[in-house]
């Protein structure tokens, strides 16, 4: 249990990625950072190199973006590849004397870096310590990187995850975790100024009538593009005037695995592929392009994507994750749909068909819902829990 001082504030010290470093976990640490800092004294001892290019599978990790997200007041002291950096890490702990140190866990690279800085805080009594698991173990895993996970966390005191299924993996991992669970915040930092939805459809040559559906985000292997396409093969023929707009950066060979199902199944007139990271400027451009976001993932611990579509008020089609059923309002906001079954996708498009035209009224009456939906998370009720987590020193679910 941590006693807040007699201002009503916290010490809190941040490790993890920021700008100029791209994708969701960068910016829920710097959204997260700024938050914190409206109500309590928050250092964030940033990453100042992530990964080494030849490890990394995309093109880059840097951010291209124009409008990028960053806030002043950043320590860029972490090296992944300079232990030095690791220690001066540690001796900067032991000066600032922070209440809690909050890390974000998400994949094993991570392994030697985070223990050499965690364990002298546990031995040496530094400071609490509290992991934010985007994953606990990554989707390509295996036993070896379950064990480096599991020796990792066991230097943690408090855990955030953002769905009950993240919780149960944990706890098989350390059954005596103090976790708290709560729902991802919205990304509502993309939402900026509206944008003209007709002429962004008419770029990519889709017709007003069009039911537009959008896949968004880095094409991993288990995310379900190819299922995706399978179920476009069954709706093309039935719907000329059901499109999909495939957009994100594809990762390993999964690329190849488009491009050949698009040419066999004679999807080019009724797909668009963007093959590239959207800079921040560019996203909700392609949002309000779409009428319908599909998440067709094999497994999930937490999507960001699916966060920015809620917050931009587009419905969605997500499988049965429980990281989705527990932020989807079935049949209000979207549908749930089995995993790996192209054709329950497209028996969930159909829903937004009426006789061969849009179900306006359907997707109008789902937009309304998520609004009022994302009234209810938001970074000050995260930024508000973990607090309440790490003061309490007790279950926050």
């Amino acid at each position: 249990m941590i006693r807040l001082g007699k201002d009503g504030k916290m010490n809190i010290y941040m490790i993890g990625p920021t700008y100029p470093y791209r994708g969701g976990i960068a910016h829920y640490t710097t959204l997260l950072f700024r938050e914190f800092r409206k109500k309590h004294n928050v250092t964030l001892c940033a990453v100042k190199r992530q990964y080494p290019m030849w490890l990394y599978p995309g093109e880059t990790d840097r951010d291209p973006s124009k409008e990028y997200l960053t806030e002043e007041g950043i320590e860029y002291m972490l090296d992944s590849m300079n232990p030095l950096t690791w220690f001066k890490i540690i001796a900067h702990i032991r000066k600032i004397k922070p209440d809690v140190v909050i890390i974000p866990w998400w994949v094993t690279f991570w392994t030697v870096q985070y223990w050499t800085i965690c364990a002298p805080i546990r031995w040496f009594k530094l400071s609490k310590v509290l992991f934010v698991c985007h994953n606990v173990v990554e989707h390509e895993s295996s036993k070896l990187k379950t064990f480096l996970t599991r020796l990792v966390l066991s230097k943690g005191d408090y855990f955030l995850v953002h769905s009950g299924e993240v919780k149960d993996t944990l706890l098989k991992l350390l059954p005596n975790a103090k976790i708290g669970v709560k729902g991802h915040p919205k990304y509502d930092f993309f939402k900026t100024a509206q944008t003209d939805r007709d002429a962004q459809r008419e770029k990519y040559g889709f017709e007003q009538d069009d039911l537009v559906l959008l896949f968004f985000g880095f094409v991993r292997k288990y995310k379900g593009v190819p299922v995706l396409l399978d179920a476009m093969k069954t709706l093309a023929p039935k719907y000329n005037n059901i499109k999909l707009l495939l957009v994100g950066e594809a990762w390993h060979e999964e690329e190849t695995v488009i491009e050949e199902k698009i040419a066999s199944y004679g999807l080019k007139e009724q797909v668009v592929r963007v093959n590239a990271y959207v800079p921040n400027e560019d996203v909700q451009l392609y949002f309000n392009a779409s009428d319908v976001a599909v998440f067709p993932y094999s497994t999930a611990t937490a999507s960001g994507a699916l966060q920015i579509a809620l917050a931009m008020d587009v419905p969605v089609i997500a499988t049965r994750m429980s990281c989705f059923e527990e932020i989807v309002d079935e049949n209000e906001s979207g549908f749930i749909i089995p995993p790996d079954d192209p054709n329950a996708i497209v028996d969930a498009v159909e829903k937004f068909m009426n006789d061969g035209e849009i179900n306006r009224q359907l997707i109008q009456d789902m937009k309304v819902h998520i609004g009022k939906q994302n009234k209810q998370v938001d970074w000050e009720e995260m930024a508000d829990f973990l607090t309440e987590l790490v003061e309490s020193g007790t279950h926050a679910d």
